[in-house]
């Protein structure tokens, strides 16, 4: 995805959950400190490069995960993105046994491991 339609991705979900919610342009700009044409401007994605402070507080006034609105704006490259045994490890080391986490990463690198040609998984 290119930066044009990441930032078109992001204004998709800020004006998703906007609505979602219930929220005008106008109390979601005061609630995150920024003004109704900043948010109406972030929904367009006409923003070449949005600022990550504003970011975080219209994230924060959504309560969506800043990580998510971040990477959409382009301010996480993909090859700095951890692997996934520390993602699960910082994102839900809360919610998560070690035990479910390392269950978690066992799936996704079988999931990663290339199949012989003709043999599939079969769904369980």
């Amino acid at each position: 995805m290119d930066m044009a339609s990441n930032l078109k991705a992001l204004g998709r979900l800020i004006a998703r959950e906007r609505e979602r919610q219930g929220l005008s342009l106008e109390t979601l700009g005061n609630a995150a400190g920024g003004t109704r044409a900043t948010i109406m401007r972030l929904e367009r994605g006409e923003f070449g490069r949005p600022d990550p402070e504003k970011l975080q507080r219209i994230a924060r006034a959504l309560g969506l995960d800043v990580e998510d609105v971040f990477a959409l704006a382009g301010y996480i490259p993909s090859d700095a993105l951890p692997n996934f045994g520390p993602y699960l490890e910082a994102k839900w080391s809360d919610e998560l046994s070690a035990s479910a986490r390392k269950e978690l990463e066992r799936h996704f690198k079988r999931l990663r491991k290339p199949q012989p040609e003709g043999r599939r998984e079969s769904a369980r």
